[in-house]
């Protein structure tokens, strides 16, 4: 009956609503949980948050990043099966691995050079709404933001694929190439951005300082697994390795604090 109907109907639309609420609830919550573990203070777990939903609204933003996706995964499979012959042996018998934990550093700088960038150019005031002395929490909440929900989840994917391949002697690799993009993104973003996460329109000027911004990125990353192939060769030096990148990272993202108001174009 038409009454039956509509009942079975409207049952089903709100298992749907259930549904969709407890996706919703268990992504809020993972986000959350982030911003709670690796922000400092109440203020930075705030961008992070907001930056975090953000980029996931914003038409363009995703439009620009997303792309970055596919070029990684068909520059891996391009190396992969470069040559005349293939098979796992002599993927194993060779270093490539090195080459793909670094092929994520691409996704990474993408995600920060067009993190400025908005068709609604006006949400400033959402970062100036909230009391924060320095800028630099500002920044530092969306960098932490962009690289643990793009970023992180596709270098895991990769990182998990070289240890099936190559086996657990690669994990110094992997925690010393995962601490150098990171360092390096957190350069860049240190001292090169000067625009708050969605408020400024992409002009033409912006595609050829990208360009410019793109060849010296890609030659910063070759010089990255330059010196980490010549420390695969010396004995526990990339172990070694390690740890004072890692306070290097600590440092330079304790160094987000002295950024002024005045160096931000937004």
């Amino acid at each position: 009956s038409p009454r039956f109907n509509k009942a079975v109907q409207q049952q089903e639309n709100t298992k749907k609503r259930k549904k969709t609420t407890q996706i919703t609830r268990h992504k809020q919550s993972w986000m959350g949980w982030l911003s709670r573990v690796f922000t400092p203070n109440i203020q930075e777990a705030a961008c992070f948050e907001m930056v975090w939903k953000m980029s996931g609204r914003e038409r363009k933003y995703k439009q620009t990043v997303y792309p970055v996706f596919g070029y990684i995964l068909i520059f891996m499979l391009i190396y992969t099966f470069k040559g005349k012959e293939f098979s796992l042996d002599s993927l194993q018998a060779g270093n490539k691995y090195l080459i793909f934990l670094y092929f994520p550093a691409l996704l990474a700088f993408s995600l920060i050079i067009n993190l400025g960038f908005s068709d609604n150019k006006k949400s400033s005031w959402l970062f100036r709404a909230v009391p924060i002395h320095s800028v630099g929490i500002v920044l530092r909440g969306a960098l932490k933001a962009v690289l643990f929900k793009y970023f992180m989840p596709v270098y895991v994917i990769i990182a998990a694929a070289s240890i099936y391949i190559w086996g657990i002697k690669v994990i110094d690799d992997i925690l010393l190439a995962l601490i150098t993009n990171v360092l390096m993104t957190s350069l860049y973003q240190r001292y090169f951005i000067y625009h708050l996460p969605f408020t400024t329109e992409k002009g033409a000027n912006d595609m050829s300082s990208n360009f410019i911004t793109g060849l010296l990125i890609m030659i910063g990353i070759v010089i990255a697994v330059g010196i980490h192939y010549a420390l695969i060769h010396i004995h526990y030096a990339v172990a070694i390795a390690i740890a004072p990148l890692l306070v290097l990272l600590i440092v330079l993202l304790k160094t987000f604090n002295k950024m002024s108001w005045k160096n931000i174009r937004s």
